[in-house]
């Protein structure tokens, strides 16, 4: 099969009319030496002219192409589908039919490989023919000696593809449990055929699995079992049938296990697991599944990426001092005892404050003179500074953009006000019944908590007003761990150049 070199204008011809159905034309073509008839367009996951005849339905122009010699096996593409897979898939009987013929005459093809082959979702043509609901295309491959017990990489059979059909055909569950399908498989989630038919509200499936021995109390990992996705779809006659069919097997195994108890147990050689090493079972009901780190395959949302790499970059680039000065933010301890102080002078809300208004209204309650309580946002805040009414601020580290905030310390200091920054802009925002606030201002004192209030201060003092020197650094220019082994490296080649020279 050609890959790697561009197609012939002939062989693109030839595409189009296997795509039109113009089947004279796909038979001129193929008389011309310089059609590629196995040629894949990358372009439609490796689609040959064959593939695309099937996917249109072109039966004349499948048989031209199958005595000109097609290639039948599997395309080294991403989905590894072959015409079997298509035809499968398209429920075409009539192009399976020749396709099937096709495949014993062929001295290179085995019939039992490429029936049986699995694309990149180990789906095999059984699998499609199934999903399909089409039994033609089913009793065809059976023939053929298609596998029923071929399971995909979600562990589903055939059988459970036949079940998960839109349009239900008791026909194809039929002709699969005849040649040898277990109506009481599960899948890696634990789901049998009864349970997906009893999902997709398929009432003559789910009896014809009860006829055939389905076990009705079986359960999937999430702890369902088919009556669960009856009582979902709310179909009573199914519920009944289900419920009936679960009470009686209860009754069969409370039987069975009474009589049981009466014979000799078989005594089978027990293993010494001290010395006797026993194989891993991952199955439903087995083994625990050992710990794997699965992080590095996620990809994160975009806001997630955009957050790291603005960490990064505060890393890698120079931070100005009036920038960097707000990742030196308050004590936790310290930061924990100045949140309980402001929790007390906490705003009312809208609602409690529209109750107070009405008792007033209503003589209910007296008016009083408003309570001391935290003053915020950024405007408010900082003409509180500018008249020095302001007797504490609280500003948060992280507001975005920093430029709306960066110039508050600075005029704290010049009104001689104390400030603190704090982490969170969210933990600011609960304090005033918002989502986050920038910054926050207490105006008055109770009595109460004036000694509180004034250790706080001369611990801000301390720790932001008189502390010039750490104001005054830089921040960022921290390289990653690649980078920094590159200049120790580069730095010991320069010490050893050094130390060559001054030998001479």
């Amino acid at each position: 099969m050609s890959f790697n070199r561009a197609a012939t204008s002939q062989t693109e011809e030839l595409f189009t009319a296997c795509e039109n159905g113009d089947h004279l034309a796909v038979a001129e073509l193929l008389k011309d030496p310089n059609t590629d008839i196995n040629w894949h367009r990358s372009l439609s996951y490796g689609a040959t002219p064959l593939i695309v005849a099937i996917a249109n339905g072109h039966s004349e122009i499948v048989q031209l192409l199958l005595d000109a010699g097609a290639d039948l096996g599997e395309l080294k593409t991403p989905d590894r589908n072959s015409p079997l897979h298509e035809a499968a898939f398209r429920g075409e009987p009539e192009i399976m039919q020749q396709l099937l013929i096709k495949i014993p005459l062929d001295s290179n093809q085995h019939m039992t490989s490429l029936v049986n082959l699995q694309n990149q979702f180990g789906n095999t043509p059984l699998h499609n023919a199934a999903r399909t609901g089409n039994e033609q295309c089913v009793g065809y491959l059976l023939d053929a000696e298609a596998k029923v017990s071929i399971r995909n990489v979600n562990g589903s059979l055939p059988l459970h593809h036949a079940c998960y059909c839109e349009k239900p055909n008791i026909k194809v569950a039929r002709l699969l449990i005849e040649a040898g399908s277990d109506v009481n498989e599960q899948d890696e989630q634990g789901y049998t055929p009864l349970m997906i038919a009893a999902k997709k509200d398929q009432k003559d499936i789910v009896q014809y699995l009860l006829k055939q021995g389905a076990d009705s109390k079986a359960k999937n990992v999430m702890g369902e079992d088919a009556l669960h996705f009856a009582t979902l779809r709310e179909n009573k006659e199914l519920i009944e049938l289900l419920d009936k069919k679960v009470k009686k097997t209860t009754s069969t195994t409370t039987t069975a296990k009474t009589t049981k108890a009466a014979k000799p147990s078989s005594g089978k050689p027990v293993k010494n697991p001290l010395f006797q090493s026993t194989p891993k079972n991952f199955r439903l009901g087995g083994d625990i599944q050992p710990k794997r780190d699965v992080s590095r395959f996620v990809r994160w949302p975009r806001y997630v990426r955009i957050q790291r790499q603005r960490k990064i970059l505060y890393q890698r680039l120079k931070v100005p001092p009036s920038v960097n000065q707000f990742t030196n933010t308050l004590d936790k301890n310290v930061a924990a005892d100045l949140f309980k102080l402001l929790l007390k002078y906490q705003p009312e809300t809208k609602v409690a404050k529209t109750e107070r208004l009405r008792n007033i209204a209503a003589g209910k309650e007296e008016a009083s003179a408003p309570p001391a309580v935290l003053k915020f946002g950024l405007n408010h805040v900082t003409s509180l500074i500018e008249n020095k009414k302001a007797k504490m601020v609280v500003i948060a580290h992280n507001v975005n953009p920093i430029e709306l905030v960066v110039f508050l310390p600075a005029l704290c200091r010049k009104m001689d006000i104390p400030y603190c920054i704090v982490k969170g802009k969210a933990r600011l925002g609960q304090l005033v019944h918002m989502k986050t606030a920038a910054v926050v201002a207490l105006t008055h004192v109770n009595k109460e908590d004036k000694a509180k209030f004034d250790s706080l201060n001369q611990a801000f003092k301390a720790k932001f007003t008189d502390d010039a020197a750490t104001r005054r650094k830089w921040g960022g220019g921290i390289m990653g761990l690649k980078t920094q082994k590159k200049l120790e490296l580069r730095a010991k080649a320069i010490a050893a150049e050094q130390a060559k020279k001054a030998q001479y």
